[in-house]
């Protein structure tokens, strides 16, 4: 199992290391304990550099191929 503190040390919580690894809200909800949506993404799913960066790049793309 991995450190979840040492990674929450680093700045980013684990659940949205989950979304950001393409694991779906249902299955981030069920491993929290949450049975609200709301609860899960206002709190939990935190956008991450990573994210950024690859919306960043496909909002890149999309305009280059206009």
């Amino acid at each position: 199992m991995p450190n979840f503190s040492a990674i929450t040390q680093l700045g980013t919580d684990p659940s949205s290391l989950l979304a950001q690894a393409e694991v779906s809200l249902p299955q981030i909800m069920e491993r929290l304990g949450h049975k609200d949506e709301d609860t899960t993404k206002n709190i939990y799913l935190h956008v991450t550099k990573e994210m950024k960066k690859e919306a960043s790049q496909k909002f890149k793309e999309l305009m280059e191929n206009l």
